[in-house]
């Protein structure tokens, strides 16, 4: 019983990853609810060849280098997994916020990396993070409960399998 229960919690609120993944996806250039986050106000899209070439685009927003950066030639990359993306970047005093879908990070491919490696001294990125849970590039992250609770449930089935 308690393993079925663990199981469906992680099941729930797991990881999820694949065709049907959904993310925020906004530019704080766009929408203000993009900086001061508000799900009632920026849109969870579905990801797909149209929601990558929507996160370029918001990525060209944030800097004009950015649109190199992000931009996807699936015919190279068609069998990576996506992920969801949050970028927080200030460009000349300005403080902006990229949410969006993107590609799961690979050997060839970590757009976090490529990102921060244009870092400057008008141009920094002080936060970017990918991550495949439904609508996980909500901000802030507050899950450290449900962490807790499936850290105990594995831990308790362990007990029980193996006492």
């Amino acid at each position: 019983m308690l393993v079925h229960l663990c199981v469906a919690i992680l099941a729930i609120f797991g990881v999820h990853r694949g065709l049907c993944l959904r993310c925020y996806s906004c530019v704080s250039t766009e929408n203000e609810a993009c900086i001061r986050f508000d799900k009632n106000k920026v849109p969870l899209k579905t990801c797909g060849i149209d929601e990558l070439r929507n996160t370029e685009a918001d990525a060209a927003q944030v800097h004009k280098s950015f649109k190199k950066l992000y931009e996807v030639d699936l015919a190279q990359e068609p069998q990576l997994p996506l992920n969801c993306l949050k970028q927080v970047t200030r460009f000349g005093g300005k403080h902006m916020v990229l949410r969006g879908c993107q590609l799961a990070p690979s050997d060839q491919l970590d757009i976090c990396l490529k990102v921060k490696q244009e870092n400057s001294d008008m141009l920094l990125t002080s936060h970017c993070s990918l991550c495949s849970g439904e609508g996980c590039n909500a901000a802030p992250l507050k899950r450290p409960l449900l962490s807790f609770l499936a850290t105990i449930c594995v831990v308790v089935a362990t007990l029980l399998i193996y006492s």
